[in-house]
């Protein structure tokens, strides 16, 4: 499977940048700055880039046309729609809808080549944390917990994880048997790697396990158990238990706001799976989930899909199936880096 689309596309911004670089027209630490993310406004494009504003600042480059230097090589990309230049200076590219759909239909045919697609893109395979002797606290189980979920990660994106001890926290928290005792394991551990550190130390029971779609603990779970359900629902009336309709040109184009956002941020997982590895934190993991998670119920909230046609609707319904199919496929994953079992778990 070839890389992902931002790994394609950083790859040759990054590219043009050292030819420049070795031409002497730019200074090497501009590199550094180079900037690639989604626009503010999703009507932008799919994605941005500072690029023609760094080259604008270098003398040597002020006469010649600079956008061509990044327009003619992002236009060969087949998954490439459009490339414009706005006029607050930055590189808008918008991606073809097809490619979206493919890339979903990847993740569900072959979902350990589509993680992998994230390797093109990493830059540091071998990585070292420390991890404290005491874990008596919250603060000290944090760190632990986290290098067996970096442990489980680096598995799947052929990486290489290295432990060592390491000095433990001034801040012990909250004494994390009684949070064990309180929550269970694997809500504890969920609750404290989906939060910043100093949720350790101001750990509560009671808003560990809060049924709230804000809570990650609670609305993963419950995410699953809805997808489930109404899946169950469309399979009853099926007489194969596959898809109800086939996929047609016209299911590609899962064209309300909130469709195409999800499917968007259903392949964003490799670039999540990057960054989670490069920061050696699973809170970008589990920040990501809660976000693909809390679009999801708002897509669940207008459309109502069980108790209306949503899902069978013979033009859109079978689309509408794979991106739901392919958003519990990503909660089922992350979960299972910290081992939390969603069946046993989720009551």
């Amino acid at each position: 499977m070839s890389e992902n689309h931002t790994s394609s596309i950083r790859r040759i911004l990054e590219t043009v940048f050292l030819k420049l670089i070795s031409d002497g027209k730019m200074e090497p630490d501009r590199l550094a700055d180079l900037k690639l993310r989604p626009p503010s406004n999703e009507g932008f494009g799919d994605l941005c880039s500072n690029c023609l504003m760094l080259l604008a600042q270098e003398e040597a480059l002020k006469d010649e046309d600079n956008a061509a230097l990044f327009i003619a090589p992002l236009k060969v990309l087949t998954f490439v729609q459009s490339v414009d230049v706005a006029s607050n200076g930055y590189l808008n590219i918008t991606i073809k809808p097809s490619y979206w759909f493919d890339r979903m239909v990847d993740l569900l045919n072959d979902f350990k080549a589509f993680e992998q697609s994230a390797a093109t893109a990493l830059k540091v395979r071998h990585q070292m944390v420390e991890v404290p002797q005491n874990s008596e606290g919250l603060t000290n189980a944090r760190r632990v917990w986290n290098a067996e979920a970096l442990g489980h990660l680096a598995v799947k994106l052929d990486c290489q994880l290295e432990t060592v001890p390491g000095p433990e926290a001034q801040q012990a928290g909250f004494p994390a048997q009684a949070a064990i005792a309180k929550c269970g394991l694997a809500r504890t551990k969920l609750a404290v790697l989906s939060n910043a550190p100093d949720f350790s130390v101001n750990f509560s029971p009671v808003l560990a396990i809060d049924a709230s779609y804000d809570n990650p603990v609670f609305s993963l779970a419950y995410a699953h158990a809805r997808i489930q359900s109404m899946l169950a629902r469309v399979e009853k009336v099926s007489a194969d238990g596959q898809l109800l309709h086939p996929i047609s040109d016209s299911s590609i184009e899962l064209n309300q706001r909130l469709e195409k956002q999800l499917l968007k941020m259903v392949c964003d997982w490799p670039d999540i799976a990057v960054q989670t590895w490069e920061k050696r934190d699973m809170l970008h993991l589990f920040s990501f989930l809660q976000d693909l998670t809390l679009l999801f119920f708002a897509l669940v909230e207008k459309e109502r899909p069980q108790s209306t046609d949503y899902l069978m609707e013979t033009e859109k319904g079978g689309g509408r199936q794979l991106l739901f199919r392919a958003v519990d496929r990503l909660i089922c994953e992350g979960l299972g880096l910290v081992d939390f079992d969603i069946l046993e778990e989720f009551v």
